[in-house]
């Protein structure tokens, strides 16, 4: 799916998931190479029609969630692990930050 279009591009095939440290090797991006990949077959590729997202109205920035509609994401990792939120909070926002600081991106305050 690409913001603003409305058709999408469809696979139909076997997919799986892969350590094979060839292949992730280069899938490197910024010095940094991917603990894992999908490795995706694909027996039939097409353009699918976007009645569903034009129906769904999917890229009308005023259809958006607002940000306090759900937990933050330290949060449900969080509940999910069974240890304090906000420890895993300020470590979850210190990866994305320090993540994005090696590409040489910053967070958006959007």
């Amino acid at each position: 799916m690409v913001p603003g279009m409305d058709v999408t591009l469809r696979i139909r095939g076997n997919a799986k998931i892969t350590s094979d440290h060839r292949l992730l090797k280069s899938l490197e991006v910024n010095g940094k190479e991917p603990k894992t990949a999908i490795v995706v077959r694909v027996k039939e590729a097409f353009l699918h029609c976007g009645k569903a997202l034009i129906r769904s109205d999917i890229w009308n920035p005023d259809n958006r969630v607002a940000k306090d509609v759900f937990p933050p994401p330290g949060h449900m990792y969080a509940d999910h692990m069974k240890v304090n939120r906000e420890e895993m909070e300020r470590l979850y926002d210190e990866h994305i930050t320090e993540d994005l600081a090696e590409e040489g991106r910053s967070v958006s305050e959007d």
